[in-house]
């Protein structure tokens, strides 16, 4: 009997451990049950002409931005909870001395959905554009400027050639 009672409970043990599911939070802070969690490699990029930091998914920190699009993404950091659903992007706005809005916190207008990507898809491109809206973009390896970025950084090199 005892050897039985071991059984059902590491049975069981592992069932949990392996679970898919996860308690998660909505935006108001409310406890979401069997909110479904996918983990990823995220890299960021800012489209914005000016640096930011204390970038947040979610409340879990992802990088910063030089403030220089036509540079490229951010770095890479690894294995970030993403639950699947709305999600809330915030980050800080930065830049030299006397800029205007240096040191408040920006919340993306728009709230990006993340729906179950295909299998393949481990890495997340988050992309925050100038007009204050965030893009999630789930990837099979390194996230890539999207199409939309690459559109504004052709207008800023086009502005800057000059």
């Amino acid at each position: 009997m005892k050897k039985l009672s071991l059984l059902v409970m590491s049975c069981l043990f592992a069932s949990v451990a392996c679970s898919p599911v996860h308690d998660g939070v909505d935006n108001q802070g409310n406890a979401i049950k069997n909110a479904e969690v996918l983990y990823f490699d995220v890299n960021l990029h800012s489209y914005l002409d000016r640096p930011i930091s204390e970038v947040y998914l979610n409340g879990k920190h992802i990088g910063v931005a030089s403030g220089q699009p036509h540079r490229g993404a951010g770095g890479l950091i690894t294995g970030v909870e993403v639950p699947l659903g709305p999600q809330t992007v915030t980050w800080r706005l930065d830049g030299p001395e006397g800029m205007p809005g240096n040191g408040e916190t920006v919340k993306a207008i728009n709230q990006p959905i993340l729906k179950m990507p295909t299998d393949n898809m481990t890495y997340l491109g988050v992309h925050i554009y100038p007009d204050n809206t965030v893009e999630l973009i789930p990837e099979p390896g390194w996230p890539e400027k999207s199409p939309r970025g690459l559109e504004i950084n052709r207008q800023w090199e086009l502005q800057h050639a000059e």
